[in-house]
């Protein structure tokens, strides 16, 4: 029982890093700067990312269709 936990806590924390990621990476490309930081920001400024820099529930959707879109 308790590996099947873990497991699955291992998957649920791989796909959030997973859609952060492909989040961060759409921002990199949209803003058009080569800065982590400002990645970021635009995402912040596009309702991606909330103000503490965590994914959205909009960031969370662009995210997954980002993903199935890469087959992924």
């Amino acid at each position: 029982m308790i590996k099947e936990l873990i497991a699955m806590n291992r998957l649920d924390y791989t796909d959030s890093l997973l859609t952060y990621s492909a989040v961060i990476g759409q921002c990199y490309e949209l803003s058009g700067c080569n800065s982590l930081g400002q990645s970021v920001e635009y995402g912040r400024q596009s309702g991606l990312l909330d103000d503490n820099s965590k994914l959205s529930p909009l960031g969370s959707l662009v995210g997954r269709v980002i993903l199935t879109k890469h087959g992924i």
